[in-house]
């Protein structure tokens, strides 16, 4: 991996020191370009050569699918995760009683759409968490008969805890429950091969790690999901009509893409296309290893000025977040002067959250290290 050739394509490092991947990334030169081709395609042509553009969408398809092992036929094409998680919790067949199970460190608007299915009788078990750190063991003591979901983040918004969904899967499949997984803050960062980690779904927003535009997300599910999950919105992408478009009754396809019920953002979807290539001629295998290095490298110079870690420090447990605090300074009062030097970082409750990624190096770690008391 040559880091000062990776880095000639974020413009972003000419003015900032960027560790707020935890909020969205920055844009690389290559996604600027892919989504700059399409609007100038727009501006010249109008929709003349949107056959090209639904060719991009079925590049990117191919493109994700080689990211996380997968076949193309069980991924789509989505706006965000939020999209996603609306899909799954929607498009089940829902009985009074039901359960589902998720830990309360997860995202608020992750936590609010399973409350949501509270008016179909449905019930959410929360399992709590330590320093929002969610136990695998925890999670299968909270699943009951009812239990028809376990909803999980692969690695925690908060403070980068990361699981496997190894063992999760096993007990799963044994029990004839659906593994939801929420990649937002891993892919892109942390390898993921579904067919490994077992997960019926996986659901990730393209803006953060995968270093996308806002807009362009992506959903995987397993052949047992596309069955128990029909399509619950309708329009003109997502019905296969074959060659009689007034054909009734609606039949819809049966891959991935009856979820996606009408246009997609093109300018998204280029830039998000654009994005994972970079990441898959980079090589996830080495960009996980790149991640964890740094993030190691942190976590043990913040360890020297004696900062506390709001987080797991074992590497299998680590990912591209590193969320730190001093019991003696306010979170705000820490990244307000790391602002004062263009270091990008987020804060959350009394602690800073640090988001790296492979094109960040340690010369930059070390330097936010030398402005904290």
């Amino acid at each position: 991996m040559n880091i000062e050739k990776i880095r000639e394509l974020f413009p972003v490092i000419k003015e900032w020191i960027y560790f707020n991947h935890a909020t969205g990334s920055p844009l690389t030169i290559k996604t600027m370009e892919a989504m700059n081709e399409v609007l100038e395609d727009m501006k010249l042509h109008g929709v003349m050569h949107y056959t090209n553009w639904v060719k991009k969408v079925e590049e990117l398809r191919e493109n994700v699918a080689q990211l996380i092992n997968a076949d193309k036929e069980r991924v789509a094409i989505i706006t965000n995760y939020i999209q996603g998680v609306n899909i799954v919790s929607n498009g089940y067949d829902w009985k009074e009683e039901d359960t589902v199970v998720l830990s309360n460190a997860e995202y608020e608007s992750l936590i609010y759409n399973w409350l949501n299915l509270a008016s179909k009788g449905v019930i959410v078990k929360f399992v709590s968490s330590t320093d929002d750190r969610v136990a695998v063991e925890d999670i299968m003591k909270a699943v009951d008969k009812y239990t028809r979901m376990i909803i999980l983040s692969h690695v925690q918004y908060n403070n980068g805890h990361r699981v496997s969904f190894k063992e999760l899967s096993a007990f799963c499949k044994e029990r004839d429950i659906l593994l939801v997984a929420e990649g937002t803050h891993s892919l892109g960062a942390i390898n993921f091969n579904v067919e490994q980690e077992g997960v019926d779904v996986l659901i990730a927003s393209g803006n953060k790690w995968l270093l996308g535009p806002e807009g362009c997300g992506i959903l995987y599910l397993s052949d047992k999901a596309l069955e128990k999950l029909p399509a619950t919105t309708i329009g003109w992408r997502n019905a296969d009509y074959g060659e009689d478009s007034s054909a009734y009754p609606i039949r819809f396809y049966e891959s991935a893409r009856k979820y996606e019920p009408s246009g997609l953002s093109m300018i998204g979807v280029y830039g998000l296309n654009a994005a994972v290539q970079l990441l898959l001629e980079t090589g996830m295998l080495e960009i996980e290893k790149r991640v964890l290095d740094l993030s190691s490298h942190l976590v043990a110079q913040l360890q020297k000025k004696n900062y506390e870690i709001y987080g797991s420090v074992e590497r299998d447990k680590m990912s591209g977040i590193v969320s730190f605090y001093n019991k003696l300074i306010p979170a705000k009062d820490i990244r307000n002067t790391l602002l004062k030097h263009n270091i990008a970082v987020a804060e959350k409750r009394n602690y800073v959250v640090a988001g790296l990624h492979f094109y960040n190096t340690e010369e930059e770690i070390n330097k936010m290290i030398s402005l904290l008391e």
